[in-house]
């Protein structure tokens, strides 16, 4: 599943900032918003086309359940959700949601990548509205990194924008709990004035690029001899 020391509420604030940020670029710009529903959608068939190929190469189970939504249009049997779990431990591989009526289209897909001791490296996530299936309105790539104690991630959109960084655990006997926005993210590690949390900044989030690189693109995934 989603890692623990992911703070609840967090992916809905990501979620409402990339929304309010994808509708401002579109009333601004047209021509700009044609490219980004291009962009978006792209990344969200790449999902689907990595998890359909990768998952022919894995020992799996499924879970499955049916879900929805309630309010004035209210749908509770709405999707279909598949979870795909390794046999052997149990880890989380992908979440697949697809709409029940035909033509039974994609409305949640989420894949997780693993290092060889099971942590999560890279996970990634493409929604779609209920009722607009125009462009998904929400994507995600988010990598993570551990040292030590710490475990921390960094989250982008399929645009390669920074959105949200988080870290936590403990370092030098002392707990750490990082959770920065794009707003909140020091351009510069000197910025920031209590010497532990700058200490503690710099060890989480050392290994860890400020985008999305290559990962931008999610069928890299499926080459071996890919490194950055």
């Amino acid at each position: 599943m989603i890692p623990a020391y992911r703070q609840p509420g967090m992916k809905s604030r990501v979620l409402w900032i990339a929304v309010f940020l994808g509708l401002a670029l579109a009333f601004a710009h047209p021509a700009s918003s044609a490219d980004l529903a291009a962009r978006l959608t792209k990344f969200a068939q790449a999902l689907e086309a990595l998890h359909e190929q990768r998952i022919t190469s894995l020992d799996y189970v499924t879970e499955e359940k049916v879900g929805g939504y309630g309010g004035i249009r209210a749908n509770p049997k709405f999707y279909r959700e598949v979870k795909f779990n390794d046999r052997k431990s149990g880890r989380l591989l992908a979440v697949v949601q697809r709409e029940i009526q035909p033509p039974n289209s994609l409305h949640v897909i989420e894949i997780y990548i693993y290092d060889d001791q099971g942590r999560v490296l890279r996970e990634y996530l493409a929604t779609y509205l209920p009722n607009r299936r125009e462009i998904p309105y929400q994507t995600l790539i988010t990598r993570y990194a551990y040292e030590g104690k710490l475990q921390a991630f960094r989250q982008f959109d399929a645009s390669d924008d920074f959105l949200f960084e988080y870290c936590a655990g403990e370092l030098d006997g002392k707990k750490v709990r990082i959770a920065w926005d794009d707003l909140d993210m020091p351009d510069n590690v000197n910025e920031i004035s209590d010497d532990f949390t700058r200490k503690a900044y710099q060890v989480c989030f050392q290994s860890l690029p400020k985008t999305a690189g290559a990962y931008l693109d999610p069928m890299i995934e499926l080459d071996s001899s890919a490194t950055e």
